[in-house]
This record gives structure tokens, C-alpha cells and sequence, in this order.
């Protein structure tokens, strides 16, 4: 299990990192990534222990499906929100859109 999510981690976080370097502006990347990832790496040696001790109280079938539920809820969250507007668009470091229309240099 921990192995899959290791994999799933080294395809998205490229994918991710790519995005964030897109669409925020020149100066604020170094802002913006450890806004993002400081966080996230100090909540995830939170996260064995954690499941570890719930799934001791309440059994694994419960807690496996309340991570599941957790996981969908995050990635079907840019369907109902603005989340992901934009995101096939250039972000603002040219101003342009991936097929080169736009009203930024180039």
C-alpha cells in the first residue's frame, strides 16, 4: 500500500510543481511553493501514526474507506469550485495561452 502511494507521490508532485511554477509570478514562486509545502511536510509524519491508531480502534475497513472519501473529496474539488479555472491557460509569467494566442511578449 505504501509502496502505490509512493508511486502515485512521484508521478503527481512533478506534475504539480510544474503547475505552481507556471502560474505564480516570478517573485512570489519561492513564497508560493513553501506556502504549499511546508505544510504538507510537516503534517505527513503525522499521518502512519495516525491511521496506525485508528484503525487499531475502529478496524482497518473504516478507516480505509474515511481516506478514500477524504482522497475522492480532494480530487473531484476543482469540479465544484475555481480551483482549476485557468488551468489551460498560460499562467502569468508570459500571458499567453498553450496555443500562442494572447496579448503577452513572445
Amino acid at each position: 500500500m505504501w509502496g502505490l502511494c509512493g508511486l502515485a507521490g512521484g508521478v503527481l508532485n512533478p506534475i504539480l510543481g510544474a503547475v505552481l511554477f507556471e502560474r505564480l509570478p516570478r517573485h512570489a514562486v519561492g513564497r508560493g511553493t513553501a506556502v504549499i509545502g511546508a505544510p504538507a511536510r510537516a503534517a505527513a509524519p503525522l499521518g502512519a501514526p495516525v491511521a496506525g491508531a485508528a484503525a487499531g480502534l475502529l478496524g482497518a475497513a473504516p478507516v480505509l474507506l474515511a481516506c478514500a472519501a477524504v482522497y475522492l473529496a480532494a480530487v473531484l474539488a476543482p469540479l465544484v469550485g475555481r480551483a482549476a479555472e485557468g488551468l489551460d491557460a498560460r499562467g502569468p509569467r508570459t500571458g499567453r495561452s498553450p496555443d500562442g494566442a494572447g496579448a503577452g511578449p513572445g
